[in-house]
């Protein structure tokens, strides 16, 4: 399904011989945030991949979860954690790329969750971001009174 969850891209590839499953953030989508149809195909995807003993690696450069009225209508809480619920008990290896931006829950859910132990690795390019929050949105935020 070609457009489903465009926010997230999703595939199988080979590493030595072997197969990985890779899920990567599309930079063309919501600028990689994820919304809650990418939440669902990341899931879907990590349990195809833990199912059959297949290493994952993500690609991440997202700015977090994708937040609002519609999103919200999309049942964006039920799906989104279960990126985490997921992550959390994958039993297979995985290892998260950080290539540009890490952001809040987003960068969470791109990292198996809240997941750690002997099987999961975390890396980034020199020039990656990481962080609680984006900084234009920390900015609205803490600024509010003085930009309005």
């Amino acid at each position: 399904r070609r457009e489903f969850g465009r926010g997230l891209v999703s595939g199988l590839a080979r590493v030595d011989g072997r197969p990985i499953g890779v899920i990567a953030n599309s930079s063309a989508h919501l600028g990689g945030a994820i919304d809650s149809d990418g939440a669902l195909k990341a899931a879907r995807f990590m349990e195809l991949c833990d199912a059959f003993d297949v290493p994952l690696l993500f690609l991440c450069d997202t700015p977090g979860f994708m937040v609002g009225p519609e999103s919200e209508r999309g049942a964006a809480v039920r799906k989104m954690s279960r990126l985490f619920a997921v992550g959390s008990s994958l039993s297979v290896p995985f290892f998260t790329l950080v290539l540009r931006r890490a952001y809040g829950l987003g960068a969470m859910a791109m990292s198996g969750g809240l997941a750690v132990g002997p099987n999961v690795f975390h890396a980034s390019w020199p020039s990656a971001e990481a962080g609680p929050m984006g900084l234009e949105g920390a900015i609205e935020l803490g600024f509010a009174k003085e930009l309005a």
